[in-house]
């Protein structure tokens, strides 16, 4: 299955957008499993997440 994001929301190194306006849970959803497809198909398994 496809998602389609809004396409303000992708940058080309970050996402940004207003929850419930630009960015939803189809849209977390969409990204958490793209991200850990890329990180187990690197031999990863665990991730550190920090924020500012």
């Amino acid at each position: 299955m496809t998602h389609q994001f809004d396409p303000t929301s992708l940058r080309e190194y970050d996402i940004r957008g207003i929850v419930g306006k630009a960015l939803g849970p189809a849209d977390a959803t969409a990204i958490g499993r793209g991200f850990a497809t890329r990180i187990r198909a690197a031999g990863g398994t665990r991730v550190a997440v920090g924020y500012d």
